[in-house]
């Protein structure tokens, strides 16, 4: 689960701080890097150190730097600041990205003197206060609402199918025949045209259709698996 959570809020970031239109491709290598992992982590097994302590101690160290460059030198999300009215906060995150991306001294000051529209909504109107205080609505209550439960359940059953099968694979390979590492070595092979499959598919199609088809692929694999 918390692997999970770091994936969703981590991409989101991500995605939130780059270009809209190159958002499929930041996906599509970042799906690149799991796969391709599979192929490092088995290189590493079979002809550096087959101990599970190194390998964890260096991802670890890796975490903790990763940890740390985000706490230092990536602000908090401007976009979540702007939700929850933080506007002299969001400005100072801006500024931040601003100076980062190398933009002189009048678009930095620029931003520092921006108005937000709901600020000033929110300074003019008593019904906007009003709207944007609702917005802000606990958990409990969102969750009592029939859309949101059935979106939880649908959602819960999505993670739970994925998780299943993604750890099935890992742990189920070592029960196929022939060489464990070399049918990892396919598994990380499989995962990169998977990837660029699905790169493929979505172009075309578009989210809707593309995760339907992934669905089925899914289906049709563990199909396959179970039978052959």
């Amino acid at each position: 689960m918390t692997a999970a959570g770091r994936m969703i809020v981590g991409l989101s970031y991500v995605l939130e701080l780059n270009v809209v239109a190159i958002n499929d491709k930041i996906i599509f290598f970042l799906l690149l890097t799991e796969t391709g992992s599979i192929i490092l982590l088995t290189l590493w097994y079979e002809f550096v150190d087959r101990s599970w302590f190194l390998i964890q101690f260096i991802c670890l160290i890796i975490g903790i730097v990763t940890f740390l460059y985000f706490l230092i030198m990536v602000p908090e999300s401007t976009k979540w600041q702007y939700t929850w009215e933080q506007y002299d906060e969001a400005k100072k995150s801006l500024v931040m990205i601003a100076k980062y991306n190398g933009n002189d001294q009048k678009k930095l000051d620029h931003i520092k003197n921006a108005v937000f529209d709901t600020q000033v909504a929110n300074k003019d109107d008593d019904a906007a206060i009003s709207e944007a205080n609702t917005q802000k609505t606990a958990i409990k209550s969102l969750i009592s609402e029939s859309t949101y439960i059935k979106n939880v359940i649908v959602f819960t059953i999505l993670w739970s199918t994925i998780s299943f099968i993604f750890y099935c694979l890992v742990f189920l390979n070592k029960y196929l025949e022939g060489s464990m590492y070399l049918n990892f070595y396919l598994e990380g092979v499989a995962g990169i045209l998977g990837t660029c499959l699905s790169l493929a598919l979505y172009k075309p199609v578009k989210m809707l259709w593309a995760f339907i088809i992934s669905i089925v692929l899914t289906f049709i694999g563990i199909l396959s698996f179970l039978l052959f």
